[in-house]
């Protein structure tokens, strides 16, 4: 198996991981809160839908990011950093 039908076998697998806890977490957010913390945050389950998007995204970013560092491209590597930041 090639490098290329690796890449998308493990990026399938990854995203779908990912999509489905990114999923999970955002739709069961009141529930985990309510198992997990005492009543004093079960207001935050507004706010657990957008951190488990945020952290979907942090997810993909770093698989992408990690991939051009290996591939030594670093300075598209760069321009996205600076894309993404500003």
């Amino acid at each position: 198996m090639g490098f290329d039908a690796l890449w998308r076998k493990i990026r399938g697998v990854f995203l779908s991981l990912i999509l489905v806890a990114g999923v999970g977490v955002g739709l069961l957010g009141r529930e985990l809160l309510v198992v997990l913390t005492t009543p004093r945050f079960y207001d935050a389950d507004q706010v657990v839908a957008v951190a488990a998007f945020a952290a979907c995204l942090q997810a993909m970013s770093l698989m992408f990011m990690t991939l051009l560092v290996a591939a030594k491209k670093t300075f598209a590597s760069t321009k996205v950093v600076m894309l993404g930041a500003g």
